[in-house]
């Protein structure tokens, strides 16, 4: 579900990357930077949407991947004359971002992110390398915790 959404994503991108070069309208590369740091910020996000909207939002300048998702809207809503022509690649990525969000916000796409972050904890130490893990406040830290003594008893955990 997730890896569909991303492909889907990442596809409508490059059409939008290459419409803008064959264009060649200032708007459009303005969507595609809009774009492109809210696909990066799709794909480092682990936390829940919602926390990182709720970070991204108290923190300067910070937009929230959800104001990204609006930016593109509003660019798309935007265009005129020559740009308009792109107007199809940047509908097509707003609807992949839309999408990605969704699935992002699933509950079954939280438990898939859970699982996936336990897994690779494991494996790191499993390969006996130390790992430092920080987390939001202290009942992500007990989860975490309770999570890690399920699976196993080597972990140790301290506190800043």
């Amino acid at each position: 579900m997730l890896f569909e959404a991303f492909a889907d994503l990442w596809s409508a991108f490059e059409e939008l990357e290459d419409a803008a070069d064959d264009i060649d309208e200032h708007d459009l590369y303005v969507a595609v930077g809009v774009a492109k740091r809210a696909i990066n910020g799709f794909t480092r996000l682990l936390s829940s949407l919602e926390y990182s909207d709720n970070y991204r939002s108290k923190h300067g300048k910070a937009t929230t991947l959800s104001g990204r998702v609006s930016q593109l809207e509003h660019i798309m809503d935007g265009l005129s004359g020559d740009a308009a022509a792109g107007r199809t690649p940047v509908e097509h990525v707003h609807h992949a971002l839309s999408e990605l969000r969704d699935t992002l916000t699933d509950t079954e796409s939280q438990k898939w992110k859970r699982g996936a972050v336990l897994t690779a904890i494991q494996k790191v130490t499993d390969e006996n390398e130390d790992l430092i893990i920080v987390l939001p406040d202290e009942p992500a830290r007990q989860a975490l915790q309770a999570d890690l003594r399920i699976k196993t008893h080597r972990f140790l955990f301290g506190s800043a």
